[in-house]
C-alpha cells in the first residue's frame, strides 16, 4: 500500500511539473505601467490648471471622439491600470500587453476602421487573432483583463489578475517602468560585462599609445570598477523609474528606486544602514535657499564595503604619483594631500555614526552659510583643523598676494575651539562686494571638537556659529522625515537675487509668477526601502507655476517678435 502511494505521489508530482514549469517560467524582465483613464485625466486637468487650461481633459475627450468615430472608450475599465510585460524567449524579446475591460468586444471596435476586427483564431483555440502590419496579434480575455501578445503561448500562461505584477507600482506612481535584472538569464549579463570588458580593453591599448606610463593607473581603475559592475549585477534585483502627480500633496514626483537580493554584496550594504535621530537640525533650517541633512549609522558590511572602496584608491594613487617626478614641490604637495585625505576617510568609517547638515541662508539680504558634521569615533577633529589651518596661516604670511588672514584659537564654548579666517589686503571694490554678498564684519569661522566640526561663513560668523552650536548641544533629538535629503527653495533665492539685482526684469518676472500660497521647493530625498534604497525629486506647485509662467512668456515675446511690421 505504502508502495502504490509514493508511484501515486511521484506521478502527481510529474503530471504537475510542466505547469509548475510553465506558471515559474513567465518572469517578465521589464515591466510598464500606465495610469488609469479616471486618474489620467484627472492629471491632465491639474496640470493644465497650471499653465492656464483647467478643463484640458475635455480637449482630449473630443480628440478620442473623433478618432474613433463618436465611440470614444467604450468597453474599458477606466478605474483600473494597464500596463505592459516583456520577456525573453529563447533569447528573443515578447511583450505582452494587458488592459482591464468591461466588454472587450465594445473596446476592439474603436480600432475597426483601421485594422478590422479580430476573429476566432483557426490555430489556438480560445484565443482571437487581429492582423496588423501583416502581423498576428492575438488576444486573450480572462477575468476582466484583455491581454495582448504577438506570441500565442504566452497567452496561455498570464495569470489570472496582473495586479501581482504591477500592484506596488500602480499604488506608488502614475508612470512606472521595472527591471527585473534577476530574470535576465545569467548568459546576457555576462555577454554585457564582456562586451564592456572588451570596449575598456581597446580604449586601454588607444591610451597607452598616448601616455604608456598611466597604463597600469587605467588598468587598477579599470579593474575595480569592473569588480564594482560585476557585484552590482549580481547583487542587483530590481531597478524602478517612476512618475506621480500628487495632486494632494500639489507636486510632481520622479523617483528610481534599486532593491538587491538579500544576501548580495549591495544587499548586505544596505541592511547595514540604519537612520538616526539627529541634533543638528539647526544647521538645516526650513525657508532656506539650499539645506542638507543626513544622520545614519553602518554597519560591518558597509564599513568592509568602504574599506575596500578606499584600499583601491589608495593603489590608484600609489601608481599614479609613482608616474610623477618626486622632486617638484606641486607633486609632493598633491601626494601628500591624497594621503591625508585617505588617512581620512578611513578614519570617518570607523565613526559610530554620521550626521551630517548644511545650509545657505538668506539673513537680511546677504549670504550666510553653516555646515556641521559629527562623527563620534571617528577622526579627531580638533587635530585635522588645527594643523590644516597652520599650514594656511603660514602660507598667507609668506604670500604677498594673499587676501586673506588665519586667526588660531579665537575662542572656546565646552570642548569646542573656534578659528577664524577673515579677509585682508582688500582693496575698496573688493571690500564692497565682499560686504555686499556676506554683509558687514565677513569670516569664515571653523569650530572642532574631537567628534565635531562646524564652520560658518557670513556676517558676524562667530557670534551666529556659537549660537547654533550651543542650540545642538543643548536641543532635543530630532527624527528626519527621510533618511537623506537636500532641498531647494526658490523664494528665499529669489529675494536675495532681488536685493542684488533690483531692476533684473527676469528676476522680478520670476518672483511676480511665484504665487505667495504655494509651494516653492525642490527636494532630493533619499528612503531606506528593504534590501534598496529610494531617491524621488519633488517639485512643488509654485516652482512648476513661476517655469509655466516663465515659458509661456517667452512664447508670447518670440510670438510677438515673428509678427512682421508693415
Amino acid at each position: 500500500m505504502k508502495r502504490v502511494f509514493c508511484m501515486g505521489w511521484a506521478l502527481l508530482v510529474l503530471l504537475a511539473a510542466p505547469a509548475l514549469q510553465a506558471q515559474e517560467a513567465l518572469k517578465p524582465v521589464v515591466l510598464a505601467v500606465f495610469p488609469s483613464y479616471d486618474e489620467l485625466m484627472a492629471d491632465v486637468d491639474y496640470l493644465g490648471g497650471l499653465s492656464g487650461q483647467p478643463q484640458a481633459s475635455q480637449q482630449i475627450e473630443q480628440m478620442l471622439a473623433l478618432f474613433t468615430q463618436g465611440q470614444g472608450l467604450a468597453g474599458l475599465d477606466k478605474s483600473k491600470p494597464c500596463g505592459v510585460a516583456m520577456f525573453l524567449d529563447g533569447g528573443q524579446p515578447v511583450g505582452l500587453l494587458f488592459v482591464p475591460v468591461t466588454d472587450l468586444k465594445k473596446l476592439l471596435r474603436m480600432v475597426e476602421p483601421f485594422t478590422g476586427l479580430p476573429e476566432e483564431s483557426q490555430d489556438h483555440e480560445g484565443l482571437l487573432e487581429l492582423s496588423v502590419n501583416g502581423q498576428s496579434v492575438y488576444i486573450k480575455e480572462r477575468n476582466g483583463w484583455a491581454w495582448f501578445s504577438n506570441s500565442p503561448d504566452l497567452l496561455g500562461k498570464v495569470p489570472k489578475d496582473p495586479q501581482g505584477w504591477i500592484g506596488p507600482l500602480a499604488k506608488r506612481y502614475d508612470l512606472a517602468v521595472q527591471l527585473r535584472v534577476q530574470n535576465i538569464p545569467e548568459f546576457f549579463r555576462q555577454m554585457f560585462l564582456q562586451a564592456i570588458r572588451e570596449g575598456a580593453a581597446a580604449g586601454l591599448a588607444e591610451a597607452e599609445e598616448n601616455d604608456p606610463r598611466l597604463r597600469k593607473v587605467q588598468q587598477e581603475v579599470l579593474r575595480a570598477q569592473l569588480k564594482q559592475l560585476e557585484d552590482l549585477l549580481s547583487s542587483l534585483d530590481r531597478l524602478t523609474f517612476g512618475f506621480r502627480v500628487d495632486r494632494k500633496a500639489k507636486n510632481l514626483v520622479f523617483a528610481g528606486e534599486a532593491t538587491f537580493l538579500p544576501e548580495s554584496v549591495y544587499g548586505r550594504l544596505f541592511k547595514d544602514y540604519r537612520a538616526l535621530p539627529t541634533r543638528l537640525a539647526v544647521f538645516s533650517p526650513p525657508g532656506a535657499i539650499l539645506r542638507f541633512h543626513s544622520a545614519a549609522a553602518f554597519g560591518e558590511a558597509a564599513r568592509r564595503y568602504a574599506r575596500e572602496q578606499i584600499k583601491q584608491a589608495q593603489k590608484v594613487f600609489e601608481q599614479l604619483f609613482g608616474n610623477l617626478p618626486q622632486e617638484e614641490p606641486q607633486a609632493r604637495q598633491a601626494k601628500a594631500f591624497a594621503q591625508g585625505y585617505l588617512r581620512f576617510l578611513n578614519r570617518i568609517i570607523e565613526a559610530e555614526s554620521l550626521d551630517v547638515a548644511l545650509a545657505v541662508e538668506n539673513r537680511k539680504g546677504h549670504v550666510f552659510f553653516s555646515a556641521a558634521v559629527q562623527a563620534p569615533g571617528g577622526p579627531d577633529f580638533r587635530q585635522v583643523v588645527s594643523r590644516g589651518l597652520e599650514r594656511l596661516a603660514r602660507h598667507a604670511e609668506e604670500s604677498e598676494k594673499a587676501r586673506f588672514r588665519v586667526r588660531l584659537n579665537v575662542a572656546r564654548q565646552g570642548e569646542v575651539t573656534y578659528h577664524q579666517v577673515v579677509p585682508a589686503k582688500l582693496n575698496e571694490l573688493q571690500k564692497e562686494r565682499v560686504e555686499k554678498a556676506l554683509g558687514p564684519q565677513p569670516s569664515l569661522t571653523i569650530g572642532a571638537s574631537q567628534s565635531a566640526l562646524y564652520l560658518a561663513v557670513g556676517s558676524k560668523s562667530l557670534e551666529q556659529l556659537r549660537q547654533q552650536v550651543a542650540s545642538a548641544q543643548t536641543g532635543t533629538p530630532q527624527k528626519l522625515e527621510h533618511f537623506g535629503y537636500c532641498e531647494f527653495g526658490l523664494r528665499p533665492l529669489l529675494e536675495l537675487l532681488q536685493e542684488f539685482f533690483p531692476d533684473h526684469p527676469v528676476i522680478a518676472q520670476v518672483a511676480q509668477s511665484l504665487p505667495q500660497n504655494t509651494g516653492d521647493k525642490v527636494r532630493l530625498v533619499m528612503d531606506l526601502v528593504p534590501n534598496g534604497e529610494r531617491v524621488e525629486l519633488i517639485v512643488e506647485e509654485g516652482v512648476l507655476r513661476a517655469v509655466l509662467g516663465m515659458v509661456r512668456t517667452l512664447a508670447q515675446d518670440r510670438a510677438q517678435e515673428a509678427v512682421p511690421e508693415f
